[in-house]
């Protein structure tokens, strides 16, 4: 059973029983500053989580599936969050589904400025994504 952490516009937050947390992306929000509510919403979810108890690392399964045709159109808000979720020592993977080139290049990008490339991976497959994040290596 997964518990809900956000459900606030345009993202959906859950985190199952094994500590995995998975952020889906439902819709493409055009406005920058409603995305960035959203957005904040989203953060607050994540900083709560992480405050009750330090020590705890997660997996994290982002799933762009919903908004695939537009990813390349995804807020820059939702860009920001992603780059620091990729600097957190609370996130040990990340596996991104349903990506498509743009975005998988931006993030790729973005890993290697941040020296995280090892803690994301890009997926089409859904079982084979949640099979890397249980996955000890």
């Amino acid at each position: 059973m997964s518990q809900i952490l956000c459900d606030k516009g345009m993202y959906l937050l859950e985190l199952d029983d094994n500590g995995l947390l998975v952020w889906t992306t439902r819709y493409y929000e055009k406005d920058e500053t409603r995305g960035m509510e959203d957005v904040n919403h989203l953060i607050e979810a994540i900083n709560i989580l992480f405050n009750q108890d330090p020590d705890k690392h997660f997996s994290m399964l982002v799933d762009v599936r919903p908004v695939y045709d537009q990813a390349f159109y995804l807020p820059q808000s939702a860009r920001r969050t992603f780059s620091k979720l990729m600097k957190n020592p609370h996130i040990k993977k990340i596996a991104i589904l349903g990506a498509n080139t743009y975005l998988a290049i931006l993030v790729e990008t973005l890993s290697r400025f941040t020296e995280m490339w090892s803690k994301v991976r890009f997926f089409r497959d859904e079982d084979k994504a949640f099979g890397w994040l249980k996955d000890g290596k």
